[in-house]
């Protein structure tokens, strides 16, 4: 039997005699009973080895794969009004932060997932031009890939953060968090921002959209 971990973040959701039930359950009863445990990144590692006593030695690291539908695009970069691509709106994927960073540049947010009325209030407050994919196939997901400028993935928590890879895997210059799990998965490939200062998500994106050769770069 091989168990693999993404994160172990969903128990931080959870307290007392329930998160006690939930993590012997979800942890500390599947990792005993197998015979191998894996997980996607280094920080899943260390999270689960911490949370479940376990030796981190028998927790093994297998980082997860792109997909190759993802392929270099030929589009070229449009400086002067690009389209920013957000995956994700879930509270770590930091969308609020990321429109707040945007707020006075001149592109469009390219959104994949459903906005809460709090994040489309957001928006609004910082005169961000938008637009909402919902329900995307994996053909849709490539295409908005091949047909964004930047990618932005200034995440908060990931196990591992797949969007990071799907987008240089479509050659697109990203934008990404300082810290792991991005540490392993892009090193020094990306930009790497500090994703709870939105002065430097912005500094990250400026910098994109105006240095050329840094752009090529990554």
């Amino acid at each position: 039997t091989v168990l693999t971990v993404h994160d172990c973040e969903r128990l931080n959701h959870f307290s007392g005699f329930r998160r006690f039930v939930l993590k012997a359950l979800w942890y500390d009863l599947p990792v005993r009973r197998a015979g191998a445990v894996t997980v996607v990144s280094q920080r899943t590692r260390e999270d689960l080895a911490r949370l479940t006593g376990q030796d981190p030695a028998r927790i093994l690291v297998i980082p997860n794969p792109v997909s190759p539908d993802f392929t270099p695009s030929a589009r070229p970069f449009n400086a002067k009004f690009p389209r920013v691509l957000q995956i994700g709106t879930r509270w770590n994927k930091n969308l609020e932060r990321v429109a707040e960073a945007l707020e006075g540049i001149s592109a469009t947010l390219v959104i994949v997932g459903v906005p809460t009325m709090a994040q489309k209030s957001t928006m609004a407050q910082h005169g961000i031009q938008y637009e909402v994919h919902s329900n995307v196939t994996d053909a849709e997901v490539v295409a908005l890939y091949a047909n964004c400028d930047i990618v932005v993935f200034a995440s908060l928590f990931e196990g591992f953060g797949l969007p990071a890879i799907e987008a240089q895997a479509s050659a697109k210059p990203l934008i990404t968090s300082i810290g792991q799990p991005f540490d392993d998965v892009v090193g020094d490939t990306a930009c790497r921002v500090n994703p709870t200062c939105v002065a430097d998500i912005r500094r990250g994106l400026q910098q994109v959209i105006a240095d050329s050769a840094f752009r090529q770069k990554l």
